[in-house]
């Protein structure tokens, strides 16, 4: 097989190791992929109701049936193209005997190996973080180079989004954060019908949530509940999540993840220092990928796509990594966030 070859790559990809997640494996374990440039998808607007009640001798009454909303969104295509230094086969790579035992083809595919990882765990931190926004603000505003700025609103009640104003911040006088906490997870239960089960703090808003004498009465930071998922996830040395207990109904979660934005031109907080955002296992998110457009891939649907080319003049070689990415909660109403401070 031809090891530049994208079937020869896509394998590569598969074996290659991705950076742990939490929102986007927590609450985004399905995958929809799609032959199509638009992605359509259902958006839960249903209540939990009960059925009304009418006398047996008289015709029942229509219930206007809540269902869902369809929504439509063209994809912005994630695109990380890159060089392979054409003087990169020439050099040792790190590992190899000093003096060289390597063919210089061989350092090549080394070479090309490295970046795709590195495209790889780009890509991961992608998706995790349009997975975060999704549940943090309840939409995803998306931006590029020659792509017009889009924002997706998912239709969250705007009730569940919120910041505390002076006097009801975490750390005033008489402030309770754990009945804070409860209120908000019976709101979004009452919207949603799903009860609330993990609650993510930034690192500020933990730091005054656990300095309440009620939260230090309760809570059990002892990890036997987790699912075997979050404890791999957990027990990665480049994790930015912390399990820090549960107070028998909802587990507690700090994040502190970073990541740099090309299109700012910065790092940005995946989640803000003083944000909390509640989210039920019962979010329905779905991990949604566009077709690949792109002839040599046949515009089939794929997560990503991988291919390499080579230039004549200059002599370059590229390796690019294709993807048309949305996380959507399909159940917006199940979860919160709210600024403590």
């Amino acid at each position: 097989m031809d090891p530049y070859s994208t079937e020869y790559l896509s394998r590569v990809l598969r074996n290659l190791r991705r950076p742990p997640t939490f929102f986007l494996d927590t609450f985004f374990p399905e995958i929809e992929r799609s032959d199509a440039e638009v992605i359509y998808f259902d958006v839960s607007d249903e209540r939990p109701m009960m059925t009304p009640f009418c006398s047996p001798v008289h015709a029942g009454t229509v219930v206007q049936n809540e269902g869902y909303t369809t929504k439509s969104f063209k994809p912005a295509y994630a695109k990380d193209k890159r060089t392979i230094d054409p003087e990169a086969p020439l050099r040792r790579v790190a590992g190899e005997t000093i003096g060289g035992d390597m063919a210089p083809v061989n350092r090549e595919r080394a070479h090309i190996a490295q970046t795709m990882q590195r495209q790889t765990r780009a890509l991961t931190r992608r998706l995790e973080y349009m997975a975060a926004l999704a549940l943090r603000d309840g939409a995803i505003t998306v931006k590029g180079e020659n792509y017009q700025t889009t924002n997706i609103d998912f239709g969250r009640d705007s009730s569940l989004t919120m910041t505390l104003s002076s006097g009801s911040q975490w750390g005033d006088s008489g402030v309770k954060p754990l009945e804070d906490v409860e209120d908000w997870c019976l709101s979004a239960a009452s919207l949603s019908g799903t009860q609330i089960s993990d609650v993510v703090m930034g690192p500020a808003a933990w730091r005054r949530f656990r300095e309440s004498a009620d939260v230090q009465r309760i809570l059990d930071a002892r990890r036997g509940d987790l699912p075997a998922t979050m404890q791999t996830v957990l027990e990665s040395a480049d994790n930015a999540v912390q399990y820090m207990g549960t107070d028998g109904t909802r587990r507690y979660w700090v994040y502190s993840a970073t990541v740099y934005s090309p299109e700012d031109d910065q790092e940005v907080s995946v989640l803000g220092d003083n944000q909390v955002v509640g989210v039920s296992r019962g979010v329905e998110g779905v991990r949604h990928f566009g077709a690949i457009r792109d002839p040599k891939a046949g515009y089939q649907t794929a997560e990503y796509w991988p291919k390499s080319w080579i230039t004549d003049d200059p002599a370059m070689r590229y390796v690019m990594l294709q993807s048309a990415p949305l996380m959507v909660p399909y159940r917006p109403n199940a979860s919160f966030r709210v600024t403590v401070a």
